[in-house]
């Protein structure tokens, strides 16, 4: 089955400190991982602000439900992270 998300939303196959998404969201440190995806403190180099990033763990990313509830939750969940 073809991975249905862009390719600039694909989870990488492995995330790393320093990794650039999309062109924009650098990973500077993991901050949890769970069941269904990793989150990491990340920049947005365009917008020079802190982020939080949810990275789909890849070998869920070809499950129909489980992209629509990510989506859904991304929907939700956008904002900056302050970090103390």
């Amino acid at each position: 089955m073809a991975d249905t998300l862009p390719p600039a939303r694909r989870a990488p196959e492995v995330a790393r400190e320093g990794l650039v998404l999309a062109g924009r969201y650098r990973l500077d440190r993991p901050l949890a991982s769970g069941g269904m995806a990793q989150v990491w403190e990340g920049t947005d180099t365009v917008l020079e602000r802190e982020v939080a990033v949810k990275i789909l763990h890849p070998h869920l990313s070809h499950d129909p439900s489980l992209l629509q509830r990510f989506r859904t939750e991304e929907g939700r969940i956008v904002r900056e992270v302050r970090v103390e």
